[in-house]
């Protein structure tokens, strides 16, 4: 069975109240809490999410929300990323021609692993002397399996700062970049107090201790997938002399942090080579590539040649992988991380 759907049923139809209510179920929502969030009653979504399925030709909203990603219509607006080098964003020649490079190097990473110090090497060109990789797909800013900060090149000595800070299980660091929107720039000896509110105790500490360690300008941005709206944010860590260069053209810097990181996210999304983080089973992957079909627990059960209880399990499994509290929550991860295909 192929996925993502061939029919995609009639979404330009959506009205702007039902597309926020598939989009609010991707995420994991309840009918109650998608309510909230939009002023209205859970009755009333789920009135609004049976309209959104009848256009889509769809039986199951977790059908509807495999239909609508894959038509890329998932995730609210907030940087959308084009191919950086194809649609030559920027002026700048060293930015593009950066850019360049790093696209060609990735071509022949066969993991995650190899692009990852792939891009090492080629920020350090750059001055830069860390980077940091987070992936927001989770509901309320929960860093999960679903979400999470993958990979970092910090020193040894920041590494124990940031594991005090909640590490990769809870990371406020990534929560405050995936959550807050706009630029990252933490550019003084400490986080401003205006900001404070904004940032956990742990955010605070591990931003203040930055500069005791040589790190006195980090540049990044939130950035979103136009074909999931997963947030994803590649932040630039600079040090002493480098730091005083980005501070000095931190126009250019934003431009090349900014096109780097969607050169980067392109190239591992386009090879799939988020889904070694994702351990699902042949079985489960089935289950829940059925589920995006629009098969129900029986009609899966019968054509795997399984129980139905079977198939429920799988699921449930599945969600757990994903932290997914809806299975509809976990195809929209599942996407994020090209695992169906």
């Amino acid at each position: 069975m192929s996925w993502p759907h061939d029919r995609l049923g009639n979404p330009s139809a959506l009205s702007p109240r039902e597309r926020a209510c598939l989009d609010l179920a991707a995420r994991g929502l309840t009918a109650l809490e998608a309510g909230e969030r939009l002023g209205i009653s859970g009755s009333t979504v789920n009135k609004l999410l049976a309209s959104a399925r009848a256009k889509l030709g769809a039986s199951r909203t977790a059908e509807a929300v495999a239909l609508w990603v894959a038509r890329g219509e998932i995730g609210p607006a907030i940087q959308a990323c084009p191919d950086p080098v194809e649609a030559r964003l920027v002026n700048d020649r060293h930015v593009l021609q950066a850019c360049e490079d790093l696209a060609s190097d990735l071509r022949s990473c066969p993991c995650f692993a190899d692009a990852w110090f792939v891009l090492r090497r080629h920020i350090a060109r750059q001055g830069a002397s860390s980077v940091q990789f987070a992936v927001h797909a989770a509901p309320k800013g929960r860093l999960t399996t679903g979400a999470r900060m993958i990979a970092m090149s910090l020193p040894d000595e920041l590494l124990g700062l940031y594991g005090d800070a909640g590490g990769m299980e809870a990371d406020p660091f990534a929560g405050w970049l995936a959550n807050g929107g706009g630029w990252l720039s933490l550019k003084t000896d400490r986080v401003p107090a205006p900001n404070l509110p904004r940032h956990s105790r742990g955010m605070y500490d591990f931003a203040s201790a930055l500069p005791d360690h040589g790190y006195r300008c980090i540049l990044g941005t939130v950035m979103q997938d136009p074909a999931t709206g997963a947030s994803f944010a590649l932040p630039f860590g600079f040090r002493s002399g480098a730091a005083d260069d980005a501070m000095r053209h931190e126009d250019h810097y934003r431009r090349l942090q900014y096109m780097m990181s969607a050169t980067f996210w392109q190239a591992i999304q386009e090879r799939a080579l988020l889904r070694e983080f994702v351990p699902l089973s042949a079985r489960m992957r089935e289950a829940l590539q059925d589920s995006a079909r629009g098969l129900g627990a029986a009609e899966s059960a019968a054509r795997m040649g399984i129980s139905r209880r079977a198939v429920e399990k799988l699921l449930s499994e599945t969600r757990q992988v994903f932290a997914a509290p809806t299975t509809a929550a976990a195809i929209y991860r599942a996407n994020v991380y090209r695992v169906l295909g």
